[in-house]
């Protein structure tokens, strides 16, 4: 009798457990598909496996300065790799990151091979003058970066004056020595060299061996009574550039350096006008003799 009561309990016991155990796998089951209709209505969590798309790029941002047209930033390395595209090759190039710096599609960069760290900027295609934007990175993560933003005050579009053309004008200006620019400005003020400056603002002549060399009236380096080609790396080369404008402007211009006689010269030509917007004397008689 004992037996057979041990036994109708043992059943009931198991039975019981049965129960127990399929309710609950019913009930974990239904709260792991409720979880699933939460988690797809919710942000994922911001875990390792986070991707560029669930979070802010500002939140890579640590600290943000403007100074004249410069935008500096400082960024949070240790978020960088939520950011797998936030990359050297790409903080210039990606329309996301050159909004950080204001820049729209007609922006673009054209690396260095001199500065891999500091791409040239460029408008329409067309570099801009000088430094425009750099950055430094540590094991491949960007720590800082600093972009330039100009606003042309003409494009492409409207250069009415070829480079071709524009050289001519160039080789067409008057190239004087130091002395002979002050010689100029006084003959334009006064009409005349007062005698004491005279012999002091005289320009010393050619040698005996350059008067050989040099053709006759020669104005630039290249001009020899026996042309030498190598000297057609001195035969003037322009670009055309964005040169700095005032405030936050730039405006477009023909740069170049003329090796003349009496001095190398750097010059700026508008393309719009054929004016000669800048001429600055960088040294004072050059011959180059083969």
């Amino acid at each position: 009798m004992k037996k057979t009561s041990f036994l109708r309990v043992f059943a009931f016991l198991g039975i019981v457990s049965l129960v127990v155990w399929g309710c609950g796998g019913w009930l974990s089951k239904k709260k792991a598909q409720q979880q699933t209709l939460v988690d797809a209505t919710l942000p994922k969590a911001k875990s390792e496996s986070i991707s560029i798309y669930q979070m802010p790029i500002d939140s890579l941002i640590k600290t943000k300065s403007i100074e004249h047209n410069y935008t500096s930033y400082t960024f949070d390395t240790s978020k960088c790799k939520y950011f797998p595209d936030f990359t050297p090759e790409n903080i210039f190039t990606l329309p996301k990151y050159k909004a950080l710096f204001g820049w729209t599609d007609d922006y673009t960069i054209e690396p260095t091979e001199e500065y891999k760290n500091s791409p040239r900027l460029m408008y329409k295609n067309v570099p801009y003058q000088g430094s425009s934007c750099s950055y430094s990175a540590v094991e491949g993560r960007i720590r800082n970066a600093k972009g330039l933003k100009f606003i042309p005050i003409n494009e492409p579009s409207e250069i009415k004056i070829s480079m071709d053309e524009a050289i001519k004008i160039a080789l067409e200006q008057e190239y004087l020595t130091r002395k002979g620019q002050i010689r100029k400005r006084l003959i334009d003020s006064l009409g005349y060299v007062p005698e004491k400056y005279r012999e002091m603002l005289t320009d010393p002549p050619m040698s005996d061996n350059e008067k050989k060399i040099y053709s006759t009236n020669a104005k630039f380096i290249w001009e020899k009574k026996i042309p030498n080609p190598a000297d057609s790396i001195y035969h003037p080369k322009g670009e055309l550039l964005y040169i700095y404008s005032g405030n936050k402007s730039a405006r477009l211009a023909y740069e170049f350096y003329i090796y003349a006689i009496k001095g190398l010269w750097h010059m700026y030509i508008d393309p719009l006008t054929g004016e000669v917007i800048g001429m600055h004397q960088l040294t004072n008689i050059l011959l180059v003799n083969p």
